[in-house]
């Protein structure tokens, strides 16, 4: 069976697999051995199967590190799959009002990313702990809440790290006195963990679908690479992965913060739901970003390769262009590449 629509864009696809060989580079030469460095790479499995999912074709049988941070191939199915949940938590909830409030701090260009995220994250996990914050859950009505970690950086100005916090409630809430009630609360927090936080430009509060869209779109990280070229203007406001691909041609700036941005996000959560917050929302229980990663749609395979046709599609970086025939022509048209496959021309 040959999937005639083909809603992956190819561009898109080939650029997530041409960055994530950038990446892979970069965190080598680092010294550091994350998992993003085998990636989509090792084999565990006899073959490699090419099988037919939701929106295009995909591999089946081989490694994905689960990086929503570091790998644009699995930050695109992990984020995908949280898009999804939110997506069902608003539409099932309609009973509930939707508000978003986004909080950072003042950064100034010398600052470690490290120790930007450690006061964000501290000061925020210390205002949703204690009597503080149970009195505004009770007074706002917040049935649930889920928050997102959001980088960039610029050359002028440094890291820029900031959290988006959606509340659930169930009151038609008084946004303003709401945001009055975080600012002078979080900005003594920041205050009392040797950071400054404006109460002017700190905390930011928003209610409706307007809010909830921009948030959603926020959770992709892979997308921010599909934006204008990102090679105009060096005071610019860069995502992470546009970093890595600046770093790709050429840009030694751009490859030390992106050394940087990969040690400080180790090990750390995306995307966080408060205590319950799933089982209230009814969406069952919490998968992994690794279970993400992993969790392909779809039970028909196009083709399947062996390990020494696997090999060849690696040595060559085609990973992008086998599935791109595997949609167009099933396993015919992957075999008829696969024996004339040759080095890019890099003239």
């Amino acid at each position: 069976m040959v999937n005639t629509t083909i809603n992956v864009s190819a561009d898109k696809r080939r650029r997530k697999y041409k960055l994530l060989e950038v990446i892979k580079d970069i965190v080598y030469k680092s010294g550091f051995r994350f998992r993003v460095t085998s990636c989509m790479e090792m084999m565990n499995s006899r073959q490699v199967d090419i099988i037919q999912g939701e929106g295009g074709a995909f591999y089946r049988g081989v490694m994905a590190c689960g990086s929503v941070w570091l790998c644009p191939v699995c930050a695109s199915r992990i984020t995908e799959g949280r898009r999804q949940e939110l997506q069902q938590a608003l539409s099932e909830n309609t009973d509930l009002i939707p508000v978003m409030i986004t909080a950072t701090l003042q950064h100034e260009k010398g600052d470690r990313l490290f120790s930007l995220m450690d006061v964000l994250n501290a000061s925020l996990r210390k205002m949703k702990a204690g009597r503080w914050w149970k009195s505004l859950v009770g007074e706002y009505g917040i049935v649930a809440h889920v928050s997102s970690l959001e980088i960039t950086y610029s050359q002028a100005h440094g890291w820029h790290p900031h959290k988006h916090m959606l509340l659930f409630v169930n009151k038609d809430p008084d946004i303003q006195a709401l945001k009055g009630a975080i600012i002078e609360k979080y900005t003594a927090l920041v205050a009392g963990n040797g950071r400054y936080a404006s109460e002017f430009h700190s905390i930011d509060v928003t209610r409706g679908d307007d809010a909830v869209a921009s948030y959603i779109q926020k959770w992709s990280l892979v997308e921010e690479i599909m934006k204008a070229n990102v090679k105009d203007g060096r005071h610019e406001s860069y995502s992470p992965f546009q970093l890595a691909e600046l770093a790709g041609s050429g840009e030694a700036w751009a490859e030390k913060a992106f050394i940087e941005y990969a040690q400080a996000t180790y090990r750390k959560k995306q995307i966080t739901w408060s205590h319950k917050s799933r089982k209230a929302l009814g969406l069952g229980k919490d998968k992994s970003d690794q279970e993400l990663a992993e969790a392909v749609a779809g039970d028909v395979v196009l083709c399947s390769l062996s390990r020494d046709q696997w090999k060849k599609v690696l040595k060559y970086a085609m990973q992008a262009e086998v599935l791109e025939q595997a949609e167009k022509g099933g396993a015919d048209a992957v075999m008829r590449f696969l024996s004339g496959i040759s080095p890019p021309d890099t003239s």
